[in-house]
């Protein structure tokens, strides 16, 4: 049904991996729809971050559930900020329920200095990407609380994606997923590359490496061989001809740009780390050495002041 893709190549989606007799992509797609991962988005609302208020929020709950899960080791933020994070090209998706965040995700793009965020595992893989496509970034910080999981939010996502991909030129996406759910992403065009690794150190959490030509999935779907009988005459509407993120994204580019300037967030996430950094040496400094830090105290001031001090 997929095609076997090397890493060096581009043709990550074959035109012609489908065929019109192929009826378990129908049965795969009526028991996504029965089970609510598909057409299951009534009541949510879904937009890309701008405000530094909006990304801070994100960021704490992204944090949170990876920090139940085990995927990460606590920080003295309560945030998960990496250089993705601090760039602003970097684009930020919430799902929201009655005003308040259930889901994030995020799409990265490769940063020269420090690469994609994946890479220190899939380091070949994400390495032979960058060399093969002009424009690449990876799906991180996918995060969804426990009551709204079995929701279309991984779709809607998927489709924010794809129409903001598709609007900024970028090429290949990829994104690291549990190797159990592969199957789900292979049914949205995505191809594994590379082997199946383990995320965490401490136990055994196999992950795989997918990704997605963006530009040969966008002609694909626009061409009539995509209306062929099977999922695809589905799926071509849904991800592409009424995908309602297509005339959304252009404006929430703009404002996100625009609150990235206007807002210095990219600093303002750098100087608040360094201050929670002060406040959290001073508290675990023993009484008898440092007095217990307040805002009165001008040696707690001068320890803030040097940790924001400008090189």
């Amino acid at each position: 049904m997929y095609i076997k893709t090397n890493v060096n190549s581009k043709n990550i989606l074959d035109s012609n991996h489908r065929k019109t007799t192929d009826h378990r992509s129908l049965h795969r797609l009526a028991l996504l729809r029965k089970i609510g991962l598909i057409d299951s988005s009534s009541g949510l609302d879904f937009s890309r971050a701008a405000t530094f208020l909006e990304l801070k929020l994100a960021y704490g709950m992204n944090y949170r559930i990876f920090l139940e899960n085990g995927y990460i080791e606590p920080n003295f933020m309560g945030m998960r900020i990496r250089p993705w994070e601090l760039n602003a090209a970097t684009a930020t998706f919430l799902a929201r329920a009655n005003h308040r965040i259930v889901g994030t995700i995020s799409l990265a793009p490769h940063i020269p200095e420090a690469g994609l965020p994946s890479g220190w595992l899939f380091d070949r893989e994400m390495d032979m990407l960058a060399k093969g496509a002009t424009r690449i970034a990876e799906a991180c910080n996918n995060s969804v609380i426990g009551d709204y999981r079995q929701h279309s939010i991984p779709i809607e996502f998927y489709r924010c994606m794809l129409a903001h991909v598709w609007h900024a030129g970028i090429d290949t996406v990829t994104a690291v997923v549990n190797k159990n759910h592969r199957a789900f992403y292979e049914f949205f065009y995505m191809t594994k590359i590379g082997e199946e690794k383990s995320y965490s150190d401490r136990y055994y959490d196999p992950v795989v490496c997918m990704a997605i030509d963006c530009n040969r999935l966008r002609e694909y779907l626009s061409s009539p061989e995509s209306d062929n009988g099977t999922a695809d005459s589905y799926l071509r509407d849904y991800l592409l001809f009424k995908n309602p993120y297509l005339e959304l994204v252009q404006k929430w580019e703009k404002r996100a740009i625009d609150e990235f300037v206007r807002e210095r967030i990219g600093k303002r996430f750098m100087e608040e780390s360094r201050n929670l950094l002060v406040d959290s040496i001073l508290e675990e400094m023993h009484p008898s050495q440092f007095p217990v830090p307040d805002h009165s105290d001008p040696i707690y001031w001068f320890f803030r002041s040097k940790s924001c001090s400008k090189p």
